[in-house]
């Protein structure tokens, strides 16, 4: 979240001449809250515009494509990243006919790292499981 503060004086002077004088002057500051990465919600996304939230368990049937993206908020934004059976640095998994070997577990991780302005960085990091469970006929 970024905010914006300002901070204005006024100053009325009154000399012995008696012609009043008035000062005025103001300083602007802006700041960044820096957060780590929430959750990642995982979403599949299947036919030409149909999409499910999916929480630990996603089973499809072997052929079947789809894809698996993972999302996650924060600030400065995410790196986000599968591991598993099947690997993506992009937060998305593509299947096109999904196979046996795509039977498994994945975890999505969204990284971020948060710099303050007085020189310290910390890497905020949370990460997801999904299990996807490829079924044959």
């Amino acid at each position: 979240m970024d905010r914006t503060y300002t901070c204005k004086m006024t100053n009325t002077m009154i000399p012995t001449s008696l012609n009043t004088v008035v000062g005025s002057s103001s300083s602007t500051v802006s700041v960044l809250v820096l957060s780590r990465p929430t959750h990642p919600a995982v979403i599949c996304h299947y036919g030409q515009t149909n999409s499910i939230s999916v929480t630990t368990t996603l089973k499809v049937i072997k052929g079947d494509s789809f894809n698996v993206s993972c999302i996650a908020n924060s600030v400065p934004p995410s790196t986000l990243s599968w591991t598993g059976p099947q690997t993506s640095s992009s937060g998305t998994l593509i299947f096109t006919s999904i196979q046996e070997r795509h039977d498994g577990t994945y975890n999505c991780t969204a990284r971020n790292y948060m710099e303050r302005t007085f020189g310290t960085q910390e890497v905020g990091q949370s990460a997801t499981s999904l299990q996807i469970q490829v079924l044959c006929m």
